[in-house]
Parts: structure tokens; sequence; C-alpha cells
């Protein structure tokens, strides 16, 4: 990913998550996205083994905040 496009990418995400009554929403929807993609990209994968790559990823971003 170049810096224009880190860049796009905040900005999107920036206004999904804004204080508000449906953040919730607009948060499972860019998960959505993300899985949706890998889905797209790694069709000769199953669903478990999707679920668990994308699992490992998301607790590996969260143990970068420690």
């Amino acid at each position: 990913m170049n810096r224009f496009e880190r860049w796009f990418l905040k900005r999107i995400f920036k206004k999904q998550v804004k204080q508000g009554p449906w953040r919730h929403l607009h948060i499972i929807e860019l998960y959505m996205l993300i899985r949706e993609s890998v889905e797209n990209e790694f069709t000769e994968d199953n669903p478990l083994d999707l679920y668990r790559f994308l699992m490992n990823r998301f607790y590996e971003s969260v143990a970068d905040l420690k």
C-alpha cells in the first residue's frame, strides 16, 4: 500500500468511526468489507481457515497496542 492509499483509507475510517448512534454498524461494515475482500482473494481456502486467518490478524493488531 502506498502513502496515498493509506491516507485515503485513514480518511474513510475516521469518517466511519465517528461518535454517533450508528457507529457500531459502520464498524461492522468495515469488518465485512475486509472479510469479503479476503474471501474474494483467497478462493481456494475454506471458510473456517479464512475465519482463523482473520482472527489471528485481528489479535496481532490488538497485541500491537500493548
